[in-house]
């Protein structure tokens, strides 16, 4: 019997403070935390692939290349600018993917 593949991990490479590569996620993440740069990760509210597949049709869902965001997702994305709108938090940079769902809820 065959084994599942792995799935894909991102994984990014970069040169330590004493200049070793290193495809290590984590030490960049220690790295910028170290000089005081925190970061946060977000992930888009629910897609109207997700609601699909959670109704237990997965080739409908699966089918969809870009949905859109659900009002659920919308009601996601709303709950997470004003938990992230505070005085405290300052962002410098924002990345996002080019998807419909991820942009709605940037």
């Amino acid at each position: 019997r065959r084994q599942p593949r792995p799935k894909a991990t991102a994984s990014t490479a970069h040169r330590t403070r004493d200049g070793r590569l290193s495809n290590d996620r984590n030490m960049a993440a220690r790295d910028l935390f170290k000089h005081g740069r925190p970061f946060s990760f977000v992930r888009h509210g629910e897609g109207a692939h997700d609601a699909l597949i959670d109704e237990g049709k997965q080739e409908a869902g699966r089918g969809l290349l870009d949905p859109e965001l659900t009002e659920t997702g919308h009601d996601q994305a709303a709950a997470l600018a004003k938990e992230l709108s505070t005085p405290e938090r300052n962002f410098d940079v924002v990345v996002t993917s080019p998807l419909t769902r991820a942009l709605q809820t940037t």
